[in-house]
């Protein structure tokens, strides 16, 4: 499933190509991945719309039109954005293709989704925040109000498994499977310690291999390991950054213990048993 650097990616590189581009048509083939209004409202409603800008909140992408509404975007498992340019528009469309956004200029945005668990919502601008997708995410990991000392009152304060913690959107939003092993093994922390029992010196661990991993994970455009690829259609390349994620069996890069994997919470929790105790 897409995580923070994967939308943020796919943000970035649309960004340059779709802003200020005027939706002259669009085409829905699966129904059901308008989540609302109706398909016939929505199409109507997007129809001769500029887009003006891209946000990306937790998992979800932002599309803001200027008819003062925004397209609320969820990934999910497989669904992808993708930027058609005029020399590639005529290459038909795959069963997999279940939105197409006709720009100005001859291009086009399609979006795929193999599993169809993806939806697109579109949404007066103003009420964006207070919808059910948006309203229960809590802060982004980057923002000023997430600081090591907000980390370890709010670990304190609970007795959750640390990463069931990390992947709870309503606390930190954007954070998923991969990136709580990946942060976990760069704070040296086991996947099922209690939360409250994290010290001062592993919470800011935790906090700085947050910021590190997930900066690193954006500036390696994304983790492509099966169906993700940005707004241009390119693989992100962290898959070969990553320290324990769908790493089982093989040697840990600090001390040559073998990754194992488990259970926590009904995820796949990736892990050094050496480095973390």
């Amino acid at each position: 499933m897409p995580e923070l650097p994967e939308v943020e990616t796919i943000k970035r590189t649309l960004e340059p190509k779709i802003l200020g581009r005027r939706i002259e048509n669009a085409e829905v083939f699966y129904c059901s991945i308008i989540k609302c209004p109706s398909v016939n409202e929505f199409v109507d409603k997007v129809k001769g719309c500029s887009i003006i800008k891209l946000r990306r909140r937790g998992k979800y992408l932002l599309i803001d039109l200027d008819n003062s509404s925004s397209m609320i975007i969820s990934f999910r498992m497989t669904g992808q954005l993708l930027y058609v340019d005029k020399n590639n528009v005529g290459y038909p469309y795959d069963r997999h293709t279940h939105a197409v956004f006709k720009l100005e200029n001859g291009v086009e945005l399609r979006f795929r989704d193999p599993r169809k668990f993806g939806r697109i919502a579109l949404v007066k601008t103003s009420e964006v925040e207070n919808t059910k997708e948006i309203l229960k995410l809590g802060y982004e990991p980057f923002s000023p109000e997430v600081t090591e000392d907000m980390l370890f009152q709010f670990f304190k304060s609970r007795r959750g498994k640390i990463k069931q913690l990390l992947m709870d959107q309503s606390f930190i939003c954007g954070i998923g499977n991969i990136y709580s092993d990946e942060i976990l093994f760069y704070a040296g922390i086991h996947p099922e310690r209690t939360s409250n029992t994290l010290t001062i010196e592993e919470v800011r661990a935790v906090y700085n291999g947050m910021v590190k991993v997930l900066n690193e994970a954006i500036e390696q455009r994304g983790t492509s390991i099966k169906d993700y690829v940005d707004g241009k259609g390119d693989k992100g390349s962290y898959q070969h950054l990553l320290k324990v994620y769908g790493r089982k069996g093989e040697k840990c890069c600090r001390c040559g213990s073998e990754i194992i994997c488990t259970k926590v919470g009904g995820r796949t929790a990736h892990f050094c048993p050496h480095c973390q105790k």
